[in-house]
């Protein structure tokens, strides 16, 4: 069920190919026959999750203090109908692929952006209308933007929470 599951994907191009390609080449002996191991398992000291954690970039604290309420209050509603945290999670990859390309943040600050808007509007218990949810969903992607373009152009202060 590839062509369902990878549906809309780049990486269904790849695997069309793939099956394209692979039986003309099952029987060609590789180019290279063997190169030198760099390291072997039994060398390894770290997993691949403890090597990605060791080298994944942890953005959060860039963003703790975020005022984000009067935004999402804003945008979004109480009441009934969809929960808004559930409308920002169907489109949570697309909407941090898309700030990360147009506005040029790292991706790790993209997605602490979108999850502490997500967890926000959790705790707030915000709800899209329907007859609204694709407005919402625009307006929620171009503040996530707006709040990207305010850290990288160095005004990092801008929508912060005023100390009292």
């Amino acid at each position: 069920n590839g062509r369902q599951r990878y549906a809309g994907w780049g990486a269904l191009r790849k695997l069309l190919y793939l099956d394209r390609v692979a039986p003309e080449l099952a029987d060609v002996p590789p180019p290279r026959a063997e190169g030198k191991t760099d390291v072997t398992t039994a060398e390894m000291e770290q997993t691949v999750e403890e090597m990605f954690r060791e080298y994944h970039v942890d953005e959060s604290h860039l963003i703790e203090e975020l005022a984000l309420d009067a935004d999402l209050l804003d945008i979004f509603e109480t009441g009934e109908g969809r929960p808004a945290a559930e409308l920002l999670a169907d489109h949570r990859r697309d909407l941090v692929d898309k700030v990360n390309y147009w506005t040029g943040v790292r991706r790790t600050l993209a997605r602490a952006l979108v999850d502490a808007v997500e967890q926000r509007l959790r705790e707030l218990a915000l709800v899209a209308a329907p007859e609204r949810s694709r407005g919402q969903m625009v307006e929620l992607t171009v503040y996530i933007t707006t709040l990207a373009m305010t850290f990288l152009t160095g005004n990092r202060r801008l929508r912060h929470a005023r100390k009292r």
